[in-house]
């Protein structure tokens, strides 16, 4: 029903989530309840729109074990939701790369940072590990998105947010997020010349382009 309601409204779906928890529907119908949910919900979502398994991929190994059951059943499935909660020791950026770098081995998945938090009180070690975080994500070819869980200390699940303080102020880690997407990762003002052939290259990031063509 859901899936219909919103048919031409949304482009993926988090179609199974946080099942290291909660496994009641494996218990009761075995594992090919997985199989069966991904499979209705391609039935009845438009054609094109990704469908994902989320869960606590930053701190349960159990975690491979559920991805190993799909491949197993035969799921039907686009990508892989990592939650990412990082809100109290943190992990090394090398760690968290490797686990990235594990998805290669369950098929040609779309990755997706989706529930990022960082709940330190040290303003400075939020903002240096939101840096990292954030290009060790953009650097995986499989990456297609990061989403935060929380950006205001007035209303966020945990203590603490990375972008703003209760007065709004931006916090050092959302100073590192707008220099990283809107400068450093944001291809400004390009210029080429075309050669002989009419052709002109630019090296840019990858999205839209507004292009002015001088002539003569």
């Amino acid at each position: 029903e859901i899936c219909t309601d919103y048919y031409n409204d949304l482009v993926e779906w988090d179609v199974i989530n946080e099942i290291l928890k909660h496994r009641i529907h494996a218990e009761i119908y075995g594992i090919d309840t997985w199989k069966d949910q991904f499979a209705w919900a391609r039935q009845y979502t438009k054609p094109g729109t990704d469908l994902y398994y989320n869960d606590y991929a930053q701190l349960n190994p159990d975690w491979i074990k559920v991805l190993e059951e799909f491949i197993a059943t035969g799921a039907d499935f686009d990508g892989i939701g990592f939650q990412s909660h990082y809100d109290g020791g943190l992990p090394t950026i090398p760690t968290i790369i490797e686990k990235y770098e594990l998805m290669e081995n369950y098929g040609d998945k779309k990755l997706k940072v989706t529930e990022y938090s960082c709940s330190i009180a040290d303003q400075m070690l939020q903002a240096n590990f939101t840096r990292d975080m954030l290009i060790a994500t953009f650097a995986e070819d499989d990456m297609t998105g990061f989403l935060y869980w929380g950006f205001w200390d007035g209303a966020n699940f945990a203590a603490y947010s990375p972008f703003f303080d209760k007065e709004w102020n931006l916090k050092p880690a959302g100073e590192q997020f707008v220099d990283l997407v809107y400068n450093k990762w944001w291809t400004r003002d390009a210029k080429a010349t075309t050669d002989a052939n009419g052709k002109a290259t630019v090296r840019g990031f990858y999205g839209d382009y507004d292009i002015t063509v001088n002539a003569n």
